[in-house]
């Protein structure tokens, strides 16, 4: 892709990223909240369903991981919009 973006015109260059980066920030945003949620229920016992065949703690490192995880590509992302010259 990024050998695409360099032989097309320079507005059309910045309106294809742009699209991309907003798209990438909403994305962001989405995971944010689902995270959020997932966080909040496993913190509150009013969300738990008696507990039972629920292990809370698995899922809270599991969530954990898949955020560090989404960050990173995230980074990643934001990098490429950042450097595309």
């Amino acid at each position: 892709m990024h050998f695409m973006l360099k032989v097309l015109p320079d507005f059309l260059r910045r309106h294809i990223l742009r699209k991309a980066y907003h798209a990438e920030m909403r994305d962001w945003k989405k995971h944010l909240e689902r995270y959020d949620q997932v966080m909040t229920e496993c913190v509150d016992p009013m969300h738990w369903p008696d507990g039972e065949g629920m292990d809370m703690e698995a899922l809270r490192e599991r969530m954990q991981e898949e955020h560090l995880l989404a960050y990173t590509k995230h980074l990643e992302r934001m990098e490429t919009f950042m450097n595309w010259d």
